[in-house]
């Protein structure tokens, strides 16, 4: 009788316990999103409610993004629309997964944004399971290490024959409107040279990127890859993993700036006439912030399992005038490099809350349109269709070009046909990292490679 009454005790505890926790979250939730972002207050009750959060009152001051209803603004064609309407099926068998997927990760968002010291929790987690020899890696992280204990997302293998048909489909529109494709393959943080633990191991992105590209070339599409080119840069492994932060899946801007002069030649050769002489990096100043930024695999294993990366603030020691719109921003200005940096990710050090890596470009902005007025008119525009790899590429790029445009299409989702048509580019590059597992989401139109 007294254990029964001693389990039904823990029980009650436990459900109380899992009753606070929820309630703090929710409590957390609606003062972040009512009180702070929409009514702005900053107040002994906020300041309780996130006594441990001192910050988020400025994460909230900034202007949030204008909500664009890019269809409008680049209504698909009547083709398009029955292409459209031919994939119903489609979306409606990816609907429910969405759905499932859709609140999973809004309440992962909420529980890992508004739970009381959730990085010290799971600080203090990773450092119990180091005490007791726990060594077991969530495979939801998708996390490995590599050998000089950076860390890495691992993708499976995934045939690329859908990727392949979709560029293809591209090409023959950019044909039409005479405009010249280039395929650029951005290098993946595994080394396709090396790496020997995990590369076709427990990573298959360099294969999958290996098949995209056979098939590219295969069907006439030019293809640049910049794994090649950073080889002969960084011919062993150790030196290549230079090339990227240690705990985040992006390259470093002194990689985009070596990757900006690579392209240029390909461009310059396709008849765009680029100043490369602005991408020569003693033009440049470099302020370092030691330990200052933790990355997207560092988030997810928490400083009790590796250390900050250091975060290079990398900008033109030469003066430059820009017009740059950015619509999802209400941006249309005339200025310096300073209009394509983000102040806000590096005001302070903020491991958990800030993102120091979208200091460039913005982060992942669905349009931006970048004019260089001190380049010469010579009537020539450059179109992007790019990844997060091009936060910090696009902003060099558009120091030696007159004309560039960026699209991501996993936030512009209007159509892309009509786009083109409108703003007539000479080029156009398709950049992306190798991360292509899975097959191409056709149900949201804001998969990467769904070129409508």
């Amino acid at each position: 009788m007294r254990a029964e009454r001693w389990k039904q005790a823990v029980m009650f505890a436990c459900f109380a316990i899992l009753i606070l926790a929820m309630g703090m979250v929710f409590t957390r939730l609606g003062t972040a999103q009512v009180l702070i972002k929409h009514l702005h207050q900053d107040n002994a009750v906020t300041q309780f409610v996130f006594h441990d959060d001192p910050n988020i009152h400025l994460r909230n001051q900034a202007k949030p993004e204008k909500k664009i209803d890019w269809a409008k603004e680049y209504p698909f064609s009547e083709a398009e629309r029955s292409s459209l309407f031919s994939r119903v099926l489609d979306k409606s068998r990816a609907l429910e997964s969405r759905v499932t997927k859709g609140a999973e990760t809004k309440v992962e968002d909420w529980t890992t944004k508004h739970f009381w010291q959730y990085p010290t929790l799971v600080e203090s987690g990773r450092h119990y399971e180091d005490a007791i020899g726990w060594q077991v890696v969530n495979p939801s992280q998708q996390i490995t290490k590599l050998a000089d204990g950076s860390l890495t997302f691992a993708y499976p293998r995934h045939a690329q024959q859908e990727r392949v048909d979709s560029m293809v489909e591209l090409a023959d529109f950019a044909a039409e409107q005479g405009a010249q494709l280039l395929f650029v393959q951005a290098p993946f943080k595994v080394d396709a040279y090396g790496d020997e633990e995990v590369n076709g191991k427990l990573d298959f992105s360099n294969q999958n990127a290996d098949e995209l590209l056979a098939g590219l070339r295969a069907n006439g599409i030019e293809v640049m890859d910049l794994r090649e080119n950073f080889r002969e840069a960084a011919p062993t492994s150790e030196d290549y993993h230079r090339f990227f932060y240690r705990t985040d899946h992006h390259w470093r801007p002194q990689a985009a700036l070596l990757a900006t002069d690579l392209m240029a030649q390909r461009l310059e050769a396709a008849g765009i006439p680029i100043e490369r002489a602005a991408y020569n990096p003693v033009k440049y100043q470099v302020e370092t912030r030691p330990a200052f930024f933790l990355g997207s695999q560092g988030k997810k294993v928490t400083l009790a399992k590796t250390e900050p990366d250091d975060f290079d603030v990398i900008t033109p020691d030469f003066p430059v005038k820009l017009h740059v719109e950015m619509p999802s921003l209400d941006v249309d200005a005339t200025g310096g490099f300073d209009l394509l940096l983000d102040p806000r990710q590096i005001e302070r050090q903020d491991y958990y809350n800030l993102n120091p890596y979208a200091f460039y470009g913005h982060g992942d902005m669905p349009l931006m349109r970048i004019e260089n007025l001190d380049q010469p008119d010579n009537g020539k525009k450059v179109l992007f269709i790019r990844d997060s790899f091009c936060d910090t590429l696009v902003p060099y790029f558009a120091l030696g070009c007159r004309r560039l445009v960026s699209l991501d299409l996993r936030h512009f989702t209007g159509s892309l046909e009509t786009f083109i048509r409108e703003e007539k580019p000479d080029v156009i590059v398709v950049m992306y990292t190798a991360s292509y597992s899975g097959k191409i989401d056709w149900s949201g139109h804001k998969d990467k490679f769904d070129f409508r």
